[in-house]
């Protein structure tokens, strides 16, 4: 739950810059879809890379 509450918070941050760089409705909406499907990648492995983290019993 927390990697999509991430993904919609950082969203804005990401489709501001991609509208303002192409001034193309269908290709910003496209590379903001792609954006934030990376951003939802990123927040996956950083929440997985936290819970790793923790539970280690070495």
């Amino acid at each position: 739950m927390r990697k999509i509450i991430m993904t919609f918070l950082t969203m804005p941050f990401t489709t501001l810059p991609i509208a303002l760089i192409t001034n193309d409705f269908f290709i910003g909406m496209v590379l903001s879809v792609l954006v934030s499907y990376g951003m939802y990648m990123f927040w996956d492995a950083f929440f997985d890379e936290k819970k790793t983290e923790s539970n280690g019993n070495c």
